[in-house]
């Protein structure tokens, strides 16, 4: 079985390396033709997805049954995001005539609406008072219509190896503690590689992608400083407009079976803190 991965990224990349230590043929799709390395079990094509003619022609005949769909918007503008949820999605899914199962990666970003500090699941409405929320309803929408076996991974932030900013900031003294409560819905990379592969064998649906521990971001922000042995980040000066005050409940993907590497930020930002401080 040949798995087609269209957004061969951050996350993309090593999901893909995982089916492919499995001995699972893997086709991606990525803007870039760099090659992923995986001792020719990985085929990369570059594909503008946008174009269905070039997507037809990079897909048709392969045989391809199943797709983790993880394209990511080129910037940050509805047309942005219609083109990656929305048009890339649908011709993707038309060159594919014999797809059968597909994960979409979506976003907590769809709890746009949700200010207020309260817990958030698969059940809660999602109105999409934004244009990026409501591209990632059009395009959860879409692939529910469209593909038989569909599920969907709302994830939060994504965070790992190469992703350092947050801790490099508490390091070098710049980070500020937010004034208001702020929640961060996290999940590491290889975490999130691992739940899209997880729902190939879980229940079709949709599945929030968080780790256990929706600390506050002032909660992780001293944790960090304390391994590094640095001083807390004082707090900042005014309000932050980018707060994220939902709280995001992630219990059914555990409920599926699926165990979390990284439970909690704890672990999975101890060995980058511990590599940022030469330990």
């Amino acid at each position: 079985m040949t798995t087609l991965i269209a957004g061969c990224g951050y996350v993309g990349a090593p999901l893909a390396r995982r089916l492919a230590a499995r001995g699972e043929p893997v086709l991606a799709l990525r803007r870039s033709p760099t090659p992923i390395d995986a001792a020719g079990w990985i085929r990369t094509v570059a594909v503008d997805l946008t174009d269905a003619a070039a997507t037809r022609d990079a897909l048709v005949g392969r045989g391809i049954d199943r797709m983790v769909y993880l394209v990511s918007p080129d910037g940050r503008s509805d047309e942005a995001y219609e083109r990656a949820y929305v048009t890339g999605l649908a011709n993707a899914i038309a060159a594919l005539p014999v797809l059968r199962e597909a994960v979409l990666i979506s976003s907590t970003g769809i709890y746009d609406d949700v200010q207020d500090g309260r817990w958030v699941d698969e059940s809660t409405p999602t109105p999409g008072a934004g244009f990026a929320a409501r591209r990632l309803i059009e395009g959860e929408q879409l692939l529910r219509r469209r593909v038989r076996f569909a599920s969907v991974l709302r994830l939060g932030g994504i965070y790992g190896p190469e992703r350092t900013r947050m801790v490099s900031s508490v390091l070098d003294g710049t980070a500020r503690r937010p004034q208001v409560e702020t929640f961060t819905n996290r999940i590491h990379r290889d975490d999130a590689a691992r739940a899209a592969i997880h729902l190939f064998e879980a229940p079709s649906g949709t599945y929030v992608g968080v780790d256990h521990d929706q600390a506050t971001l002032a909660t992780v922000q001293e944790w960090v400083a304390t391994r590094a042995g640095v001083p807390v980040p004082p707090p900042a000066d005014e309000p932050s407009r980018r707060n994220t005050r939902k709280r995001c409940d992630g219990s059914k993907l555990r409920r599926s079976g699926f165990v979390f590497t990284y439970p909690t930020f704890r672990e999975g930002y101890a060995p980058i803190v511990d590599a940022l401080v030469g330990r």
